[in-house]
């Protein structure tokens, strides 16, 4: 019994895979911040204050049953300020665990399944007009599509790629070409 293609509902006719790789899901260190770093401190030990006076104050105290919720409102400025003190790491790490990566003759594929989201599996294809960015370090980084990210007042874009990859110019190689055979075609010259 021959296996399906899972790749058969999702490429279209004659595209082919190039590559395919996962990002390093090792904790990046060097992204955590000092300023991110202190203001996840200073909000960590606010919390925790908070939480520390609040249980003593309604332990020792003879309040009513829903006084001794009290402490608990600190739990989520707790969970922000560890967030903001290494968490952001941390998580990122948990989310590039979760996410695989392939580049077929036409498109780059973004696949993730993380909780609560699922999986997800995002397309962005290669055009002559892709701008494409790359970071050659020992896990490299390429960029080839922006998304916008919603602020509470405007939008900011976000960058989107390859993260993390330990055969970074190879794939940069691909991708390249497979930009200039977008150029081609687009100039009405097919490859053979």
């Amino acid at each position: 019994m021959t296996r399906p293609d899972p790749w058969q509902d999702i490429l279209d006719p004659g595209e082919t895979i190039l590559w395919q790789g996962r990002p390093d899901p090792r904790p990046h260190w060097a992204a955590l911040s000092l300023h991110r770093a202190a203001s996840g401190l200073v909000v960590t030990l606010i919390a925790l204050f908070w939480i520390g006076v609040a249980s003593r104050i309604t332990s020792d105290g003879d309040f009513p049953a829903p006084f001794h919720l009290f402490p608990l409102f600190g739990l989520p400025f707790l969970a922000v300020g560890l967030y903001q003190l290494a968490g952001h790491v941390l998580w990122e790490a948990y989310r590039r665990a979760h996410t695989w990566y392939t580049l077929s003759d036409r498109r780059a594929f973004i696949a993730t399944d993380l909780p609560l989201r699922g999986k997800t599996l995002r397309s962005y294809p290669i055009t002559s007009d892709t701008i494409l960015t790359f970071d050659d370090s020992d896990l490299a980084s390429i960029g080839f599509a922006f998304e916008p990210v919603p602020m509470k007042r405007t939008t900011r874009m976000r960058g989107v790629g390859f993260e993390r990859i330990a055969d970074g110019r190879t794939v940069y190689a691909l991708l390249r070409g497979v930009q200039a055979s977008a150029a081609r075609t687009s100039q009405g010259v097919h490859p053979e």
